[in-house]
């Protein structure tokens, strides 16, 4: 039997290190499997959070953009009250003026520019209600210099000052709400960059 027992011995020890070796095989297999799993968890969790951190960076980057905007408009709007105020306050001033610079010499000019340049002589003079310079008396003194035929309209409009000459079927504009709107690209810009030098 010790022939038997030494095959037998053989046996297990040779089928204990065919285990052993096979096991050894498959914790390695199991342990190059784990490290990439690892890694693989590791890179798709670094992609996430580079994901995240770029959608952090991305929306912040919108919210900073979004109140930019906001203060943009909201700037605009301070500048165009500012700018319409200050008009208001000109306007005002400038009806005001008797002066030779003033409304009244303004108006003089008015008709000249009717009968020099636009060869007006005559027509119907639409004003603001109450206008406290273009009246009859004023503008039979200036048909006296100017030798024009202008007759105060029955009509009043909503201006500021300024009037309107209707003669047949033409109208010219020359109220101060007209030409301040023609102007007021220009006049803004200066306001602005005299207030706020930009």
């Amino acid at each position: 039997m010790a022939k038997e027992d030494k095959v037998i011995k053989k046996i297990l020890e040779d089928g204990e290190r065919k285990r052993r070796e096979i096991l050894a095989k498959y914790e390695k297999e199991a342990t190059e499997l784990r490290k990439k799993e690892e890694e693989s968890l590791r890179k798709l969790v670094d992609e996430h959070e580079r994901k995240l951190a770029n959608l952090k960076s991305t929306r912040k980057s919108q919210l900073l953009s979004a109140v930019k905007l906001r203060l943009r408009k909201e700037w605009a709007k301070f500048e165009h009250e500012i700018v319409d105020n200050l008009l208001k306050e000109a306007i005002s001033r400038f009806l005001s003026d008797n002066t030779a610079h003033g409304y009244r010499a303004w108006l003089c000019k008015m008709f000249k520019y009717l009968k020099d340049t636009e060869k007006i002589t005559e027509g119907e003079i639409i004003v603001k209600h109450g206008d406290p310079v273009l009246d009859h008396k004023f503008l039979t003194e200036i048909n006296r210099k100017l030798g024009t035929n202008f007759k105060l309209g029955d009509r009043h409009h909503k201006l500021s000052g300024g009037f309107i000459v209707r003669t047949g079927d033409v109208e010219i504009d020359l109220s101060i709400d007209s030409i301040l709107d023609v102007n007021r690209p220009n006049l803004e810009k200066e306001i602005k960059q005299s207030l706020f030098g930009c």
